[in-house]
């Protein structure tokens, strides 16, 4: 089995599943809104609260993980972990939780976005 997660500017998502007949089953799904991204803008990092979200919402996702035989799972920050300041600090503490996450650059979340809506669209015949 594997697990991905998706941390975005507004929500994070955790997707869980297991390869079946050359695609991946998915068993989990969660999403949570919280909303990392508010004030950048304004102050160039992640708020007090956001960032407090953001890690009550990994803790939450990580319990999860643990009830799953998990091969390998991949945790991806986007465009509020390549703008912030603090964004470091918030890798730092992911990681004390157990979730080690990779920062992707604008265009592998392109791709990665492109892949994941071709996978969803019906075969032709």
């Amino acid at each position: 089995m594997h697990a991905c997660i998706d941390l975005g500017s507004n929500s994070f998502h955790l997707l869980i599943g297991e390869w079946q007949q050359g695609r991946i089953e998915i068993v989990e799904r969660l999403s949570e809104k919280v909303q990392l991204g508010e004030n950048v803008r304004h102050g160039g990092e992640i708020s007090p609260a956001a960032f407090e979200r953001g890690l009550n919402c990994l803790r939450r996702f990580k319990l999860l993980m643990l009830q799953y035989p998990l091969k390998q799972y991949w945790a991806l920050g986007t465009n509020t972990f390549r703008v912030t300041s603090n964004a470091e600090a918030f890798l730092a503490a992911s990681s004390e939780i157990g979730i080690d996450i990779s920062i992707i650059t604008g265009v592998q979340e392109a791709v990665l976005i492109y892949a994941g809506v071709i996978t969803d669209l019906p075969m032709s015949e």
